[in-house]
Order: C-alpha cells, then sequence, then structure tokens
C-alpha cells in the first residue's frame, strides 16, 4: 500500500481485510469483505493513491469547468439545440459526478461517466476539420495522387490496429465469458449433488482462462474435497482402489488450493481455503497440520482482525495436540 500510488485498482478488498478496525467484530459485518468503498471517491483514494485520486478529481472538474463556462455563454446561447442539448448532459454529469462522493459505482455507472463527458467535449468543442482522401485530379501523363498522403497512410495504420486489437479483446472476452458459463454450470452441479460434473465444468473454465482466476482454484479445492469423502464412503471398491482414488484426489486437491494462493496472493480468501482444505486432511497426511497452519498465518498477515481465522488456527493446535498425546498413551 502506497499513499501516492495506493494498493491497485479493484483491490480495495485487499485494504479493508488488512485494515479493518476491531470494533467491526461487535457487529453483524465482522465477517464481511466489502470489496468497493462507501463511495467512489473514497474507493479511489485508496486503491489509486493520491495521485490518482487527484487525477480522477481532475477529469471530473474540467467536465464541470467546461459544461459550465458553455451553458453560461451568450454566444453558445444562440444554438438553441446544442444549448438545451448541453443542459441536459451536463445536468447528467453533475448528479453522477456527485454521486460519486455518496455512493460506490459500478461498471455501468462508470461508462456512463465518460459517455456523458465524451458528450460534453463534443458539444463544447471547436470546429471540425475535414480531410479529403480522394485522390486529386492527375496531371497529364502522371499518376493520381493523394491530397494527404501521411493522413491516408496514418489513417489506414490505425484502422489496422485498431481491427487488430478489437479482435484480441473479442477473443479474450469470449474466452472469459465461456469461462463464467462453466463456472455457474459447476455451482449447479454442485448444488444439485454432482460433484464429478462440478470438477469437469471447474477445470474447463480454469483452462479457458489460462489458470488465472483464483476464485476458480478456490472453490475447485473444495469440490475435491467433497470428492474425497464421495469416494472415502463408497463400499463397492475394494480397500486399495479406495485408497488410490482417495490419494489421488488429495494430489489434485493440495495442487488446486495451492494454486488458489499462488494466483492471488494477496487475497486472504484463498489462504482461509487453503488453511481449511488442509485441515480437513489432519488424519490422512501427515504433516498436513504444518500446512494447515502455515495457511492460517497467512491470512492473519492480511487480515489480522479476523476472529474465525483465530478460532481455526486453535482448532488445528488442539488437534496436534489430541495426536501428541496420543502418542504418548501408546509408547
Amino acid at each position: 500500500f502506497s499513499w501516492f500510488f495506493g494498493s491497485g485498482p479493484g483491490t480495495f478488498v485487499y485494504d479493508y481485510a488488512k485494515y479493518k478496525p476491531l470494533e467491526i467484530n461487535q457487529t453483524v459485518f465482522w465477517g464481511t469483505r466489502f470489496g468497493s468503498g462507501s463511495s467512489e471517491a473514497v474507493d479511489r483514494l485508496a486503491t489509486t493513491g493520491l495521485f490518482g485520486f487527484l487525477s480522477f478529481l481532475g477529469v471530473i472538474l474540467m467536465g464541470w469547468i467546461l459544461g459550465l463556462r458553455s451553458i453560461i455563454s451568450r454566444e453558445f446561447r444562440k444554438e438553441n439545440f446544442a444549448w438545451i442539448l448541453l443542459v441536459g448532459v451536463f445536468g447528467s454529469f453533475a448528479g453522477l459526478t456527485l454521486g460519486f462522493f455518496l455512493y460506490s459505482a459500478n461498471l455501468s455507472l462508470i461508462f456512463l461517466f465518460w459517455l456523458l463527458l465524451a458528450a460534453i467535449f463534443c458539444l463544447v468543442g471547436g470546429k471540425s476539420r475535414n480531410f479529403d482522401l480522394k485522390p486529386v485530379e492527375p496531371l497529364e501523363g502522371k499518376k493520381p495522387r493523394m491530397n494527404t498522403p501521411f493522413v491516408a497512410v496514418g489513417v489506414s495504420f490505425a484502422f489496422i490496429v485498431v481491427l487488430i486489437v478489437s479482435m484480441g479483446i473479442f477473443f479474450v472476452q469470449g474466452q472469459r465469458y465461456f469461462a463464467e458459463v462453466n463456472y455457474l454450470r459447476a455451482l449447479k452441479s454442485v448444488a444439485k449433488g454432482d460433484n464429478l460434473a462440478g470438477v469437469n465444468y471447474l477445470t474447463n473454465a480454469i483452462r479457458l482462462t489460462s489458470s488465472s482466476q483464483d476464485n476458480y482454484w478456490r472453490d475447485l479445492s473444495q469440490v475435491y474435497l467433497f470428492r474425497i469423502n464421495e469416494e472415502a464412503g463408497k463400499t463397492d471398491l475394494t480397500q486399495e482402489e479406495r485408497s488410490k482414488r482417495v490419494s489421488d484426489l488429495i494430489t489434485l486437491l493440495v495442487a488446486s488450493a495451492k494454486s488458489s494462493s499462488d494466483s492471488s496472493p494477496q487475497n486472504v480468501a484463498n489462504w482461509s481455503i487453503r488453511g481449511y482444505v488442509y485441515s480437513q486432511l489432519l488424519n490422512l497426511i501427515n504433516g498436513s497440520d504444518n500446512w494447515a497452519i502455515t495457511a492460517y498465518e497467512e491470512a492473519l498477515k492480511l487480515e489480522p482482525n479476523n476472529p474465525l481465522t483465530y478460532t481455526a488456527l486453535g482448532q488445528v493446535y488442539a488437534n496436534r495436540a489430541d495426536n501428541l498425546a496420543q502418542d504418548k498413551e501408546k509408547t
């Protein structure tokens, strides 16, 4: 975290987890991790720092200054339709920007903000310039040439760049869309008790996002835990088959839990789930208590005032103490 540059866009949930006051545990929101600030201004100040907040504030002030100056301008009032349109656009822009200091914003409001700002610039901007890209009439015995060759080349190059970038964005966003579709199907399958289908859908979602979504890994580790309980409870398998299946699932479980925190180590939820799934393996794998303790300690570094993590960590230590007592009795 930096006062000048913040913690990064979209990281308010990490800031809140780390710096939330201890008194919040006395309220019903003790276990809630808020993903955004109480207002867009607060969120910008925390995530983008002083520089980012002042830049955002400067953009808002620019829209206010241009809009108000044009509205009160006598010359601009002569254009009745443009003036009336500007009043409506600026009124919407003013209400929206004031709301940024009172409420949190979402993608739709942010899009509307930039759209209204662009509309203000278009309405108050100067006259447009036209470039004639048609070839001029050729002189006798010479080939036709462009009026503005550099402009023509620049327009063609810009068009190609925009086309390539647009195709790339469409491809990436298309993958993310289908990944979310698979993720939703996984949640529905797990809710119906079909954990095997849930694993398959989550695996497809992870493949489509190149393993970058930590929540996919996090949920996959929990579904693997369900699968372990299913396989361990089957009576139609031999002991050897059951042990092999459980062992394979434990390997996948550990890898998934580790991948969730590796892909987003600043997300306390990943470490909490990692500690939880490790704590469920205490009677299956030697040393899993050490893994759980390490994961919970990392979670406490990111969210030091969460009582649930302290409780879970205490349960791991209590389980370790019971195992040590049993081993001592055996000897």
